[in-house]
């Protein structure tokens, strides 16, 4: 693994300070007396985020009896979810199951791995991928999705060997099986679209990817999300986290809405599912040492312009958030090379619980999503990973916040 370890964090700190200016927004923890914070809203957990991982997150803390409050920067929900392709990538399902495809946990895991050449955390990624069926349980049994017995292959074509953004499973991997040694298998599960979506009338806005099934990935999220009646703030834009005085535990975050600062009260936590800093021009060339590459979230190409502004890693960071791939100077640093901003993040243990430069962890704050790196790294292994380990990660994180002791 390649991380910032402690030396560097002191090193570095300069700047850390310098690329928090340059986003254009303090990432400085609000130092003020707790007992004399004027909160404008209250909640046990706080999402900030509202795509793949935000939403799994909400709906988990939420049915794990939480109160639950989303901040969204934009005056629509859905992220990168609602334009990703509608692929999720996962290993002996019930869809698979239901098609006579024979598929181990183990194979995608060794394929994890290979295809990121062995960079990504190894207890990360083994955790999702011998658990990634329940994601497709999930999103079929719990949220409505398309029954396992109405599946097909995608095109009809024989074997589901072939790639295509078509409902329907098959190999969907820009890493061909023959280079890592492994024999082809289908396994990425493409849910049908939403074709009442109303992004779908301006794509030139949205930039949803070629195939649009991420708007009926969105459609099972958002209807759950109405149905529990799970409150979102949107055009509401996070600035900065709040902690309890004299300590890094996070009680709540500093947010802008309207032109104005509002403060919001954490009770259990705030879970950063926020991005990464594949959209900042400034972060991208502090971070990995080289020239800004538009649309560079793991090579997916589905990035608005201020999507990934990297908040949520530079508030994390303020605490002492260990950042994993790639190091802040490229140059400067053993950085393999191929690593792109789209594929670093904030170290995480395995309930989303963000870690420190130390090892430990930072009281009651969570990241998932593009905001947690080590796990898609290096290489963008198959179609339907990134939202498969976001929606994985992002329901557990929402399950251990919501399982937190208020601190009020």
């Amino acid at each position: 693994m390649h991380t910032i370890s402690r030396r560097d964090f002191v090193r570095t700190a300069g700047a850390l300070t310098a690329a928090a200016t340059i986003a254009g927004a303090s990432q400085a923890v609000a130092a003020e007396g707790t007992d004399g914070i004027a909160w404008d809203h209250e909640t046990d957990v706080l999402v900030v985020g509202c795509g793949t991982a935000g939403c799994a997150a909400a709906l988990e803390a939420y049915d794990a009896g939480a109160d639950v409050l989303i901040v969204e920067k934009y005056d629509w929900m859905g992220g990168t979810l609602r334009r990703c392709g509608g692929g999720v990538a996962a290993a002996d399902t019930q869809v698979q199951r239901a098609l006579g495809v024979k598929d181990n946990p183990e194979d995608f895991f060794q394929f994890i791995m290979k295809g990121c050449e062995g960079y990504p955390n190894e207890e990360l990624v083994r955790d999702w991928t011998m658990n990634s069926a329940s994601v497709i349980d999930w999103l079929i049994d719990d949220l409505g999705g398309l029954p396992a017995d109405q599946w097909g292959f995608s095109d009809d074509i024989e074997g589901g060997l072939e790639y295509s953004h078509d409902t329907g499973l098959n190999v969907g991997t820009p890493t061909t099986f023959d280079e890592i040694g492994m024999s082809p298998v289908p396994r990425t599960h493409w849910f049908p679209a939403n074709e009442d979506d109303p992004i779908l009338a301006e794509p030139e806005k949205y930039f949803y990817y070629p195939s649009p099934g991420g708007t009926g990935l969105w459609q099972l999220v958002n209807t759950a999300m109405d149905k529990r009646g799970i409150q979102t703030l949107t055009e509401t834009t996070f600035a900065s986290l709040i902690t309890a005085d004299g300590s890094n535990e996070v009680i709540g975050a500093v947010c802008e809405s309207g032109g104005s600062e509002i403060r919001i009260k954490a009770r259990k936590a705030v879970i950063l599912a926020c991005g990464n800093f594949a959209s900042n021009k400034e972060l991208f060339r502090n971070y990995t040492g080289e020239d800004y590459e538009p649309n560079a979230m793991g090579g997916m190409g589905i990035d608005l312009p201020t999507d990934n502004d990297g908040s949520g890693i530079l508030a994390a960071q303020a605490l002492g958030a260990e950042l994993v791939f790639p190091s802040l100077v490229g140059k400067n640093h053993d950085t393999p090379t191929g690593f792109s901003a789209g594929m670093a993040g904030v170290k995480v243990d395995l309930n989303g619980r963000v870690i420190d430069v130390f090892g430990k962890e930072i009281p009651r704050l969570y990241a998932a999503g593009l905001t947690a790196g080590g796990i898609i790294v290096k290489n963008y292994p198959c179609c339907g990973s990134s939202v498969s380990r976001s929606l994985y990660f992002g329901r557990k994180s929402g399950t251990d916040a919501a399982k937190l002791e208020s601190w009020s």
